[in-house]
């Protein structure tokens, strides 16, 4: 045997041992004429049927070691023919498989179009990517190597490729994300972003590193500019000095090196520092009442300018505000609701570029001034009692909660006035009773809830005089009263004088 039919033996062995196990049986061969050999050679005598005129004339064998045609590949069988007549046989009774897979591994000699196809070699991606990505591999290279080589016995293998990848673009739509094998549904993903970003952005980094690819550094570098006003900045940022300063020592091209140095000074490491510690302070930033994250998310932005984090916490702070304010002005507390209003006014000071939404607040604040400004007026008027110049001040350009606050706050003034009225008569009925104590009692009630009560002034008046007739009766009854004891104290010393005389006169001598 030479060394070239040595190698085919190998390589046929080879490939037997390689192959799909399905690729070795009747039914799949019967499918793939492009596999069959034209000849077989029987491994045992093999009858073969004479037939003459149509009709069988007997039979004749044919000696093991022949070759014969082979005619088709069967279910179960093999149709062959020895040029007269044909038979069927059972594969192991030839050397079938020993052809096929000699066929075969000739075949994988030559160049294939199909698997060396760079479209048939794309995997899925080791992490998700954005739709867009799938969308592009699969009209644009999956499904293009599909319409190209749609016979191909690869065809039902890259049916399931472009399934596969259908199947992961649909839940990144969904807002899924895929990091290896696990998969994040979309608010474990919204929670996890920055470390997404930052851990890719490491991943490339230190490949950049590792081959010492200046090129795929720097555009590493222009990427991170783009996470600027990102929460994932800082880390970047911070990886990104990090690689230079590892791979400055090795770089000979002055121009890259220069390059990196600009970069460097653009984006001085000082930056990082601060946009840590900004980012520390945003973290606890919901713990702090309003007034006291006021200071610190201004102060974020002075050290972070056009960063994207203040913008939703600005937002949730002053929808909150807002909603305080309604809150306060629906519960009649005027003044908590005009500080609510200083404060929700700073904040919108505080950000002077607002998206729409925002717009919707500071139009709402605008609408909330004036109407709150009556309702301060009309808060003092009331407590200083003139519930004339309270009642009479219009609300109709105001706001709802506005209005129904100086519904409420003239109802409690029809309601003082009532109570100021029923004081009254329980004055008069104590005055009819002569209870003057619980009369002036009364009075007093009625002038607090209603100081210009005009009913007041003129009971007052009757209060008066019965009090002054009250007085002079009561000087009567005292005089009358001392009068009475005065008479009984003579009386009693009259008593006492002529028994005392009586007592004299019995003990004189009987001579007198």
């Amino acid at each position: 045997m030479t060394w070239r039919g040595l190698w085919l033996v190998i390589c046929c062995v080879g490939f037997a041992w390689a192959a799909d196990p399905q690729e070795s049986t009747l039914s799949y061969l019967k499918g793939h004429p492009e596999d069959w050999p034209k000849q077989v050679l029987l491994k045992q005598a093999t009858p073969f049927k004479i037939i003459l005129n149509g009709k069988e004339a007997g039979s004749m064998s044919v000696p093991d070691l022949t070759v014969v045609t082979l005619v088709a590949v069967l279910d179960d069988k093999l149709e062959i023919s020895n040029g007269v007549s044909t038979t069927t046989i059972v594969a192991e009774n030839t050397d079938l498989w020993e052809r096929v897979t000699a066929i075969r591994a000739e075949r994988a000699k030559r160049p294939d179009p199909a698997r060396d196809d760079p479209a048939y070699r794309l995997p899925l991606p080791v992490n998700s990517e954005p739709v867009a990505w799938y969308k592009q591999k699969i009209d644009g290279e999956l499904k293009p190597w599909l319409e190209k080589y749609a016979t191909h016995k690869l065809a039902p293998e890259m049916k399931e490729r472009v399934a596969a990848f259908e199947a992961e673009a649909a839940r990144v739509t969904a807002g899924e994300v895929r990091r290896g094998e696990r998969w994040y549904n979309a608010t474990e993903a919204a929670a996890h972003r920055v470390q997404f970003t930052v851990e890719d952005m490491q991943t490339r980094l230190e490949q950049a590193l590792k081959a010492k690819d200046l090129n795929q550094l720097q555009s590493c570098l222009a990427e991170v500019e783009k996470y600027a006003k990102t929460a994932a900045h800082p880390k970047l940022h911070r990886a990104a000095h990090n690689a230079i300063q590892a791979i400055q020592t090795s770089i000979t091209d002055e121009p890259a090196k220069k390059a990196l140095a600009e970069w460097s000074k653009k984006w001085p490491f000082e930056k990082v520092l601060l946009e840590e510690k900004a980012l520390e302070q945003l973290q606890h930033i919901a713990e702090l009442k309003p007034a006291a994250a006021l200071p610190v998310l201004i102060e974020v932005d002075k050290v972070w300018p056009g960063n994207e984090l203040t913008t939703p916490i600005f937002l949730d702070l002053e929808t909150k505000q807002l909603a305080q304010i309604d809150a306060e002005l629906l519960a009649g507390r005027i003044r908590e609701a005009s500080q609510a209003l200083t404060l929700l006014e700073k904040m919108i000071a505080a950000t002077p570029t607002r998206p729409p939404r925002f717009e919707e607040i500071r139009k709402k604040t605008e609408a909330l001034k004036p109407g709150l400004n009556l309702a301060k007026d009309a808060m003092t008027a009331y407590d200083e009692n003139d519930f004339e110049r309270a009642s009479s001040i219009t609300f109709n350009n105001a706001p709802v909660s506005l209005q129904k606050w100086h519904a409420a706050l003239k109802e409690k003034i029809v309601n003082r006035r009532e109570d100021s009225s029923r004081s009254v008569s329980q004055a008069e009925h104590d005055l009819i009773h002569l209870r003057f104590s619980a009369a002036q009692a009364a009075f007093a009630k009625a002038k607090e809830l209603w100081p210009e009560n005009p009913e007041i002034a003129s009971r007052e008046r009757i209060l008066s005089g019965a009090k002054w007739i009250g007085g002079l009766f009561g000087v009567l009854v005292i005089l009358s009263l001392l009068s009475y004891a005065y008479s009984k104290w003579d009386h009693y010393r009259f008593k006492r004088a002529l028994k005392r005389k009586a007592e004299e006169s019995r003990t004189l001598p009987r001579e007198f």
